[in-house]
């Protein structure tokens, strides 16, 4: 993937704990499995979050990625992709 300097924080943040639980965000819309306007939910979400450094510890920690915390806003919608 390439990395674009003006990349959204959103995106960046989603796609990463997406990557972190082994699911490619991007490549789920492409094969059906979330829509356009769903990821730009996503998206949209970690760009309001207002606790991104919770999740960017969390994905610092590959061990740890079993399950995103708790408090993330996408927890439901980025774990159910995994399967």
């Amino acid at each position: 993937m390439i990395a674009y300097p003006q990349m959204s924080r959103g995106w960046s943040s989603a796609s990463g704990t997406g990557r972190a639980l082994g699911v490619d965000l991007a490549k789920a819309v492409v094969d059906g499995w979330l829509t356009r306007q769903e990821l730009s939910g996503l998206v949209q979400q970690c760009e309001q979050c207002a606790t991104p450094a919770v999740c960017a510890i969390w994905r610092s920690d590959p061990a740890a990625a079993t399950a995103l915390p708790a408090a993330c806003s996408n927890k439901t919608q980025i774990e159910a992709l995994r399967f």
